[in-house]
């Protein structure tokens, strides 16, 4: 999904801020294996992720935000999405600052037992990471 189709402050307003939780819900709907979240405003600060139910399919997520600053809260959103997606073999995440979150994600490994990529993006430039029991490979 990009996030370029969801624009309008109208849904801030109908949805209290929480704009982006029913692509939440799909995530963790029981069918959907692979999910692809671009280009959306503050992807981060619109879901409430405490909502989410386990996503116990789901096994490649790529998350990426047109203000993919990492901050505290992006750590803190992501770690809580990560804890409800066991099953993911694949995760790619697109942000600024990629010195910043590689180091918190290598520490977030424990959580994704079954992760074999890791790739970090930025602009055009990424790193992809072989894992294995949620170490990374050399």
């Amino acid at each position: 999904m990009y996030g370029e189709h969801f624009k309008g402050p109208v849904l801030d307003v109908i949805n209290s801020g929480h704009r982006y939780d029913p692509i939440l819900e799909m995530m963790s709907n029981g069918r959907v294996e692979s999910m692809s979240l671009e280009y959306f405003d503050n992807l981060f600060q619109k879901m409430d992720i405490h909502s989410m139910r386990m996503a116990s399919r789901l096994q490649k997520l790529i998350l990426g935000s047109q203000s993919c600053l990492y901050t505290r809260l992006f750590k803190s959103t992501v770690t809580k999405l990560l804890e409800r997606c066991p099953s993911l073999v694949q995760l790619h995440i697109s942000v600024f600052n990629l010195d910043d979150v590689f180091e918190d994600l290598t520490e977030m490994l424990p959580i994704l037992p079954r992760l074999e990529k890791l790739i970090l993006r930025r602009d055009n430039n990424y790193i992809a990471i072989e894992v294995f029991q949620s170490k990374i490979q050399a």
